[in-house]
Order: structure tokens, then sequence, then C-alpha cells
């Protein structure tokens, strides 16, 4: 994402309009169905709902194979899919699921980011549409790339 939107890191000055929110419930509905759709469990939820320090939910599926993770900013529609982090990493190690993407492709509404739009230095971003207090984030938490942006556990 070259170009991040208004609020997507969750941050806003208290003057400021608070930046929209996406609906956590139908997105983990979203899940569930997937998870059906293509035979995995979803072994564990990690909701947004009365939290600070992060600006996503996230539902962990396993299937045979493999355990995954597909994260969901909560002030706009977005999803990526991510590797399951080991206890204590707040850094997402996202993957590319072509096979999965057609899934939610296929759902109105969301945007499935790929790799590409996740690994993009925040220097080659243009961040004329965030807010000064996202952009003071940025620069206190110094994210790596656009993904610890959009997905991230700042306090």
């Amino acid at each position: 994402m070259h170009r991040p939107p208004y609020g997507i890191t969750g941050f806003h000055y208290y003057l400021d309009p608070p930046p929209p929110s996406t609906d956590e419930t139908e997105f983990l509905n979203h899940c569930y169905a997937f998870a059906r759709h293509i035979g995995a469990r979803v072994v564990a939820i990690d909701r947004k709902v009365g939290t600070t320090e992060k600006n996503f939910s996230s539902a962990t599926l396993k299937t045979r194979t493999e355990t995954f993770v597909i994260l969901f900013n909560a002030h706009y529609p977005v999803l990526a899919f991510a590797e399951k982090m080991p206890i204590g990493d707040v850094i997402h190690k996202f993957i590319e699921r072509p096979d999965f993407a057609t899934y939610w492709d296929a759902i109105d509404g969301y945007s499935l980011l790929r790799v590409a739009d996740l690994t993009i230095s925040p220097h080659d971003m243009e961040l004329a549409d965030i807010s000064d207090t996202e952009y003071d984030q940025i620069i206190v938490h110094k994210p790596r790339t656009s993904g610890e942006i959009i997905f991230n556990y700042w306090d």
C-alpha cells in the first residue's frame, strides 16, 4: 500500500475525527466460512475489540499441513495472510496465498494485500493522507515496512 488512508494506524489527535471502523464480527464470520471452505479449523481468534495495543484482529487457521493467520485492519477492510508468529514477536512474516486469495477477492468489501503491498519501505510510501499524529507514531515506532504500519502493535 503506497498511500495509506487517514486513520489506518488507529491513531488520531483527540480533536480530529476518529478513523473509520470495520466490522470485526463480520470478518470473523467470513473466517469461519473460509475455514470450512478449505477444510481447516479456526484454532485462535485475537480480537481488536477492547484493546489499545494493536490496530487489527486476526484468526489463526490450521489445515492438515499448515497453520497461518489472517489479519484484518480495524479501520479499513484490508486483509493479509501471515505465518503464525512465535509468542513475543510483533512483526509479521507476510505470505502470499493466491489459492486462498480467490476466495477473499470474491467477497465484496475486502481488499487483500499482497506481500508486495506489505513490504514497501515507509520512505517509499506517500504519507499525504495520514494525520500528523499517525506520522509521529511512525517516527517513534520506526516500522520497516508498510505492513508494520497497517498491522501494528503500537500503544
